[in-house]
């Protein structure tokens, strides 16, 4: 039979098919049945990113013991596919069965390098045979023996200070390491030497045939699959064509397995273009999208990767991980200094900048009894010289913080008080002396409306600063009680009768003039307890998220609970440093009060510390960047922190408001940890252990919520 009939045969043979699938609007028949003899089936496997269509209805079988060479351009879903067979994606239809299904048979070589950068390749390599079980002697006999065949040149330099190529040579050890049935390798020659990537390919026909290994091989380099046992062409999510690349050679009269491929290739295309040929085929594409979009995952088994079978809780995983933290924090300066300096700077700047009383504060004097240029100052009952005069003298006892400045006209230092030349205008009238005389020599039922309105000061204030108009307010009228006190005790009269008719004794709590940063302190602390611990944790998650590492440990075998233990026990110590830096200069070097033992609001200081990993984690999975974390996470924090009573206390917000702001996560801890610090208060206090439950309770909620997140999405989003 002729060629061309050949050809028709097959034409026709294809649109009946079509045909069928067509009207029965199912997709093709798919064999659910596994064979012993294939490490791997892949069985009508859909995968979308959005609306575009990345595997397409794909089916593919790998022999065991076999390279299987996957081949075609970029985004034709080679990785994806890869990413699905390890679980690191998930399917949206169809099948995946793997043979060796646990994760310790599997070695990963994704398409970025996805290492640690401050890690040595010795330290990358022992990491990831910690994560797979292995004993401390194997991890060295492998690592020389992969070292050695990849011709790494120092395994004791970090990786960030390796090449391109060198770092992909350290990326495929990793792979190797543990000694796996499978390898599934994505572009392990990429920028390596020729001589070195011929080495490469020996060494893999030489464990396939020997070992019985199999192995996954994506390249771009076409004329090296031909080492490969079996290869397959990927166009547009499909597979077009596989087979041994001989034979393929064979089947299309073709020298080099290139000329194969773009053969197929230009096939492929013109049965898109082509009047013809399109309306078959681009029947069959619409009959597999809608196979994407119509299928039921109950038609197939359940997905089986390589993590649906697991090793057990490994402590061996979490002291590597542990191990592999310290040496990321150790060795990353610009992060320890960080961590180191950023709490001093807050507690000294907080120290430097709150709660010390306003200076330099300008006020203009107008007195229109006396501009006081000849006034000097002396005790002493002298009714007749000039009150307003002595009541100036007092006031400039506060020179650090008043300025006074003498103007004769009214008017014109009004108008300059309204330019915002003065903070305010202190106004004495005319005869102001002989008027407040009079108040004190008659009952105050016979003064007259002279004696109440030129007995008295002027004072026009700027009261747009609270703080700075609440502090004059409260100077002046300090200075003129102490300045009547003077006066009535120079005259011989009760020195109480100048005293306002309250008196406060000795403060139960605090001093008797407590600054602003004494109220602050206990707020900065419990505040920053949470904070640090947060920032830290989201730029290592986002980190390693970014550079694929953590995707990688994942799909090693590490543990979100490990890693979360990993991560807890690395922070602990990193917040106690935080926490006694903190506690130091707070409390010691700037004698902010501190009545209690120091372990119990240090107790709290932690849970808020714990409180903040558990959100950073949180913000860590729910955000695609470092950016939208990091982002997202100051701008919580600065709600809580107001709420908390950073720049106002609570109990002056709007009663519904403040109802709700005690649920606030930073708001009951920072009452406790004051009624610690402030007050000597113990646990069982009611205004104490409110806190510690408060901080336990938002860390339970942070808990499950990233629990729930991870059950339906994992630590690293699947796309």
């Amino acid at each position: 039979m002729s060629s061309t009939a050949l050809k028709a045969m097959k034409v026709t043979e294809s649109t009946l098919n079509i045909t069928q699938y067509l009207d029965t609007n199912t997709s093709p028949p798919v064999s659910l049945e596994h064979n012993s003899n294939n490490m791997i089936e892949i069985k009508g496997v859909c995968k979308r990113y959005g609306t575009n269509i990345i595997l397409n209805n794909l089916s593919l079988t790998v022999p065991e013991g076999c390279i299987y060479g996957l081949l075609g351009s970029s985004g034709c879903g080679k990785t994806t596919l890869l990413n699905c067979l390890m679980g690191i994606s998930d399917i949206e239809k169809g099948a995946i069965y793997v043979k060796h299904s646990k994760l310790s048979n599997i070695g990963l070589m994704p398409q970025d390098t996805a290492l640690a950068p401050s890690l040595t390749t010795k330290e990358i390599l022992y990491y990831f045979g910690k994560i797979y079980n292995m004993s401390d002697k194997n991890i060295q006999n492998r690592t020389e023996e992969v070292t050695t065949l990849l011709e790494i040149p120092s395994i004791n330099t970090v990786i960030s200070k390796l090449s391109g190529g060198q770092q992909r040579r350290v990326s495929f050890a990793v792979a190797l390491l543990h000694d796996p049935k499978l390898l599934l390798l994505d572009e392990p020659t990429v920028g390596l030497d020729p001589v070195l990537s011929h080495h490469i390919w020996d060494y893999l026909i030489k464990i396939t045939s020997q070992l019985n290994k199999t192995i996954i091989i994506t390249t771009h380099y076409i004329e090296e699959a031909k080492q490969a046992h079996y290869v397959g062409l990927m166009r547009r999510g499909k597979l077009i064509e596989q087979g041994p690349p001989t034979s393929l050679m064979e089947k299309y009269n073709c020298s080099t397995l290139e000329e194969t491929f773009l053969l197929l290739s230009k096939d492929d295309e013109r049965s898109i273009n082509t009047s013809s040929e399109a309306v078959r085929f681009n029947e069959l594409d619409r009959v597999q999208e809608e196979s994407c979009n119509s299928l039921s995952n109950s038609e197939f088994p359940p997905v089986q990767s390589p993590f649906s079978k697991r090793d057990r809780f490994s402590i061996n995983r979490i002291r590597a991980q542990f191990h592999k933290n310290v040496l990321f924090i150790t060795r990353e300066v610009t992060f320890l200094g960080f961590i180191i300096f950023l709490p001093i700077l807050i507690c000294c700047i907080h120290n430097w900048a709150l709660g010390g009383n306003p200076k330099d504060l300008t006020l203009a004097v107008v007195n229109s009894e006396d501009n006081c240029s000849n006034y000097h100052f002396y005790h002493g009952c002298h009714l007749n010289k000039s009150l307003s005069c002595r009541y100036l003298y007092h006031l400039e006892e506060l020179k650090e913080n008043f300025h006074l400045v003498h103007r004769d006209d009214f008017e014109e230092a009004k108008a300059l008080t309204i330019d915002n030349k003065f903070w305010g205008l202190i106004y004495f009238p005319q005869n102001f002396s002989s008027y407040l005389i009079k108040r004190f020599e008659r009952p105050f039922y016979n003064w007259t409306d002279d004696v109440l309105d030129l007995g008295t000061i002027e004072v026009h204030l700027d009261k747009t600063d609270v703080i700075i108009s609440r502090f004059l307010i409260y100077s002046m009228q300090m200075k003129f009680t102490s300045f009547l006190e003077e006066i009535f005790k120079d005259c011989g009269w009760p020195a109480t009768l100048g005293e306002y008719p309250i008196r406060f004794e000795d403060p139960v709590y605090g001093t008797r003039n407590p600054l602003f940063s004494q109220y602050q302190a206990p707020i900065m602390v419990t505040n920053f307890s949470f904070y640090l611990p947060m920032l830290v944790t989201i730029t290592y998650i986002i980190h390693e998220k970014s550079s694929g590492f953590l995707q990688r440990s994942i799909a090693s075998g590490l543990k979100k609970i490990e890693l979360i233990i990993a991560l807890c026990a690395i922070q602990y110590i990193v917040m106690s440093v935080q926490i006694v830096i903190m506690f130091f200069i707070m409390f010691k070097l700037y004698n902010n009060p501190f009545l209690c033992n120091i372990w119990l609001p240090y107790t709290l200081a932690l849970t808020q510390g714990f409180n903040g990993i558990f959100f950073g984690l949180l913000l860590s999975v729910i955000s695609k960047s470092y950016m939208f974390a990091i982002t997202g996470g100051n701008s919580v924090f600065l709600i809580f922190s107001t709420l908390s009573g950073f720049v106002w206390p609570v109990q002056g917000a709007n009663p519904i408001i403040a109802n709700i702001i005690w649920y606030t996560p930073l708001a009951l801890p920072t009452e406790s940890f004051r009624g610690m610090t402030d007050h000597g208060w113990t646990f069982l206090h009611p205004r104490i252990y409110p806190g510690f439950i408060s901080s336990i309770i938002w860390s339970m909620l942070y808990i499950t919520i990233l629990t729930l997140i991870i059950l339906k999405k994992g630590l690293i989003d699947k796309k």
